[in-house]
């Protein structure tokens, strides 16, 4: 196996019970992922961790490696353990674009502190709406938004999922609508990303 890479992180928002940072190679001027973590348990974080490359996303070798850093360097560093890492990869928003729906959002929670947590936002058609079916399967993934709201400032990362929300406007519109409906602070940072999921990792698992 080829020697693994060194990488830095640049913590751009941190409270006492998760942060928001970008990775970056050693030597490299720009982010190769961003992590997001909230903690799911006391001295127990889940993590988001959003990776720019298919080179990286395609490699088990290399998420396995950054994962069980980022493990280490939380743990020596905050006293926490890495519970969980979800990976998504950044990818593009459809050219052209994918017209939307009207659909119902529907918000769900992890994490039990009201400032620091992980939204999963997903959306059911209105004809199942209407029809009060919601079985799982007719959800739609729409995004995740982790959060950090005792910051300074507060933080919020969204990553959009459903490829019809993923024009400027539409993933724009949604930040709003969730900054309005939850009261985010209005000083709140807001970056939109565009991914797909890729693989979770669990604690004392390999993939």
């Amino acid at each position: 196996m080829p020697e693994q890479r060194d990488f830095s992180v640049t913590v751009h928002a941190m409270a006492p019970h998760g942060f928001q940072a970008d990775l970056m190679w050693e030597g490299e001027q720009s982010p190769f992922a961003r992590i997001c973590t909230h903690e799911v348990e006391p001295n127990k974080q889940d993590a988001t961790l959003f990776v720019v490359s298919e080179e990286i996303s395609t490699s088990p070798e290399e998420m396995t490696h950054i994962v069980e850093q980022m493990a280490r360097i939380m743990q020596s560093n905050l006293s926490t353990e890495l519970s969980a890492c979800t990976i998504f990869q950044r990818i593009e928003a459809p050219d052209p674009p994918i017209p939307p729906e009207a659909r119902q959002m529907h918000i769900s929670r992890s994490g039990e502190l009201d400032v620091t947590h992980r939204l999963i936002i997903r959306s059911l058609a209105d004809a199942d709406f209407a029809a009060q079916r919601t079985d799982n399967e007719l959800y739609r993934n729409v995004a995740i938004a982790e959060c950090i709201l005792n910051s300074s400032p507060p933080q919020v990362t969204i990553i959009m999922q459903d490829e019809s929300l993923m024009t400027e406007p539409e993933s724009e519109g949604l930040a709003r609508w969730l900054a309005r409906l939850l009261k985010w602070p209005s000083d709140t940072t807001i970056d939109i990303l565009r991914g797909k999921f890729v693989v979770q990792f669990e604690a004392d698992s390999e993939t």
